[in-house]
């Protein structure tokens, strides 16, 4: 099995459960078309991943913001003291009494999950396995299956995610649809079921029984619970068991008969009333819904309603903070939401900028050349406000800067480089060894 190739339909998802059922380790290196992701193995289960345009602090930062656990503003700080020599945030965090060490390895597993869920969305690029003896992850992190990636981001994603059909619950209880109930046989079985699932989802196709629920299979079968719901997903794709939900919603309604509306004793006077077409108007008014008396409330309620509909436009438009947050006591809350509206409209030109710079081997004279190559929208070089960017090119970086006002976020610059990134710093590219004749000295 190659562990390559094109992001095409399930192209990608097949080649993460080969990795798994292979217990494989090394990394996954996955190109979009503004980003590369890499995703570490351990023995086939996923402990890490990182991005080309994105450092780990970084995507830390959001995830503790977006769960509550660490304000931006206290992680900023503990970024600053990072960078300036004094240890590793993640350590950082735990130092300073901001996390447990439960909750930080809870919010790295979920940023790995995150970065491998924006891979299982995209739709165009590239992707290639590279095996290695060993791989770099934070100690005591509870690696993810693959079997939970595919079934969480299919929950998360929907039809844009790895899996098509419908995602199977604990809840539910199937029924196989072979005839009779008969033992289970390798070779009742497609291949690729076999081949990617094993011998377990023979065990399992022998309990379903249209009576237990699919968490009463798994504490009984002992098999672990995301690896069950993506044996019962690939078992329903392929027309093996069927939910009983599907299997009402499939019994056809059967129509109204003469009996039905008469009763029996009456079906002989049915005959007669037919043919002079009285039993059609009385199934047609068996099946009649009732008049509703007005469509529409009346119109001082329908003005009442225009009124509060053209106010809380007028809300949005004046300023759309305080249609979310607007209690004078919430003005430190507006503040924050506005730090991470102008965060993401940097982040947003970071990335490009960089995947200019690992294509160009530079950063851009300007903005607009990001806007030439596609990488970003006119639209994405104003801040929030509608002002646009400043920005200055370096030799080894670059400088983004906006207008200051009154009321907007205080982060008013960005200034990055390309030290220390694994992919832009020059420093971190090994020369080649040329190969030359021995010098022999004559005496």
């Amino acid at each position: 099995m190659t562990y390559e190739g094109a992001i095409h339909d399930r192209e990608l998802a097949d080649a993460l459960m080969a990795v798994g059922r292979d217990k494989r380790t090394g990394i996954l290196t996955v190109q979009g078309e503004e980003e590369i992701i890499g995703v570490s193995f351990l023995s086939g289960e996923v402990v890490s991943a990182d991005a080309l345009n994105q450092s780990l602090e970084e995507g830390l930062g959001e995830v503790l913001a977006s769960r509550d656990l660490v304000r931006p503003e206290d992680f900023a700080t503990l970024a600053a003291e990072h960078q300036a020599g004094g240890g590793r945030v993640v350590d950082l965090l735990v130092e300073r009494s901001y996390l447990t060490r439960e909750e930080l390895l809870g919010a790295l597993r979920f940023h790995t999950y995150r970065l491998c869920r924006q891979v299982l969305h995209w739709r165009a690029g590239e992707f290639k396995f590279y095996r290695g003896d060993e791989v770099s992850f934070e100690d005591g992190i509870v690696p993810i299956s693959v079997e939970e990636l595919l079934i969480k981001a299919a929950q998360d994603l929907g039809t844009q995610g790895p899996l098509s059909g419908r995602i199977p619950s604990l809840e539910t209880v199937y029924r196989r649809l072979d005839a009779g109930g008969s033992a289970v046989s390798a070779d009742s079985l497609p291949t690729e079921l076999l081949t990617d699932l094993g011998n377990e989802v023979l065990q399992l196709m022998e309990k379903f029984d249209g009576r237990r629920t699919v968490l009463e299979l798994v504490q009984e079968a002992g098999i672990e619970k995301y690896r069950t719901l993506l044996m019962v997903y690939r078992l329903e794709e392929a027309g093996l068991i069927q939910s009983e939900e599907a299997a009402i919603t499939a019994t056809p309604i059967p129509s109204i008969s003469t009996t039905d509306l008469l009763g029996a004793a009456g079906a002989a006077a049915a005959r007669e009333a037919e043919e002079d077409g009285w039993l059609d108007s009385l199934r047609t008014r068996a099946v009649e819904k009732p008049k509703r008396i007005s469509e529409y409330p009346p119109w001082p309620s329908r003005l009442l309603a225009i009124g509060l509909v053209v106010g809380l436009v007028s809300v949005v438009l004046m300023n759309p903070r305080f249609l979310i947050l607007p209690f004078p006591g919430q003005k430190d809350l507006r503040q924050e939401l506005e730090n991470l509206k102008y965060s993401a409209a940097f982040l947003k030109i970071d990335r490009s900028a960089k995947t200019f710079f690992l294509l160009e081997g530079r950063f851009p004279e300007s903005l607009n050349d990001l806007v030439d190559r596609g990488f970003v929208q006119p639209d994405d070089l104003l801040d929030p406000a509608g002002d646009p960017f400043e920005y200055s090119a370096l030799a080894a970086g670059y400088v983004l800067q906006r207008e200051q006002s009154e009321e907007a976020s205080p982060i008013t610059s960005r200034a990055e480089t390309i030290t220390g990134n694994f992919l832009l710093d020059p420093e971190f590219v090994v020369p080649e060894l040329t190969e030359r004749p021995p010098l022999i000295l004559l005496d």
